[in-house]
């Protein structure tokens, strides 16, 4: 497919979620370039996902001949559920979890403690999980929704730690193992002011909430290494949704997360976004770039993908460049 340069510098108001069939790799990382909302690629079952405003849907012809406009409820919050997250969990059912599994297993679980705040204010917390057994515990982090639309992320944390708690005594021996041999901790909502947002909103805010500039930062682009290396990665036009905002760490939520890190030191980290079914590890800024570690990724995602069929490799490997 040639993909149509299109004089399309921002999507400001992405209505409907509209599939396009039959795109290349190359294709996705020139539409992220121009600007468009890409919200989902999954290039193995051939199609690419993309927000575009509704007076502006003839723009998905342009760039594929196959598309379809999926059901409006897709891409946005049901009215019922306009006031809250729907099946996902709303910022107050949120805390309410972590809190209550604070109470049920307090031998366990620590309650949630702030660990910054955001643009607008709110508070960044994080959750420790470890046993009572003693001694040096190497930590492990977990983070999600640092896409302010991305709540399935938030989800697998929950899931993950009603799992560790419920499984500790009598149950999986594996989670006992992980409890009583390293610390976890959990930064569920990176993003809080842009999910706070989302709740009456229709659901489909990426950014944070700093419209200094333009409506927000992608805080997934506002990172320290290789910040802005350049703009397919990353964009410095404000509009965009992969804007990187003005320095790297500029946004008050990305250094919440990296003074915490630092604090904490982990020797793992997982951080979750929806939606696409990969497991994408470093690095993301170049084509064919790699950490020392790259064995150690490689054989960790061999065995993390053997039953679930993600696809594994670096961001440019499975997607596009990410700075």
């Amino acid at each position: 497919m040639t993909l149509a340069i299109l004089a399309f510098a921002s999507v400001v108001s992405a209505d409907r979620l509209v599939r396009l069939y039959d795109v290349s790799p190359g294709s996705v990382t020139e539409m992220i370039e121009e600007g468009y909302d890409v919200a989902n690629v999954d290039m193995r079952n051939g199609y690419v996902d993309i927000m575009l405003p509704e007076r502006q849907l003839d723009q998905a012809a342009l760039l594929s001949y196959n598309y379809e406009v999926l059901p409006r409820e897709w891409g946005e919050l049901l009215p019922e559920n306009s006031d809250n997250a729907g099946y996902y969990y709303s910022p107050e059912e949120n805390m309410a979890f972590w809190c209550t599994l604070a109470d049920d297993y307090s031998d366990l679980s620590d309650t949630p403690v702030t660990i910054g705040q955001s643009y607008e204010g709110r508070d960044v917390y994080m959750i420790r999980m470890t046993s009572e057994i003693p001694g040096y515990k190497p930590p492990i982090y977990f983070s999600s929704l640092i896409h302010a639309r991305e709540p399935g992320g938030n989800s697998v944390l929950i899931d993950f730690a009603m799992w560790l708690t419920s499984n500790y005594d009598g149950g999986d021996t594996r989670a006992a193992w992980i409890l009583d041999n390293t610390t976890v901790y959990f930064v569920p909502i990176g993003n809080p002011d842009g999910y706070a947002y989302n709740m009456p909103n229709g659901g489909m805010h990426r950014k944070n909430m700093n419209y200094t500039l333009g409506d927000g930062v992608d805080l997934n682009r506002n990172w320290g290494y290789m910040w802005g290396y350049d703009d397919s990665g990353s964009s410095p036009n404000p509009y965009d949704p992969t804007y990187r905002g003005t320095s790297a760490f500029s946004e008050p939520e990305t250094q919440v997360q990296r003074d915490f890190i630092l604090d904490i030191e982990p020797i793992a980290a997982m951080n979750y976004h929806s939606s696409g079914q990969w497991l994408i590890y470093p690095y993301g800024y170049a084509d064919n770039t790699y950490t020392p570690d790259q064995s150690t990724f490689v054989g960790w995602s061999a065995v993390m993908t053997a039953e679930n069929g993600y696809f594994a490799g670096t961001c440019p490997e499975c997607l596009y460049p990410v700075n």
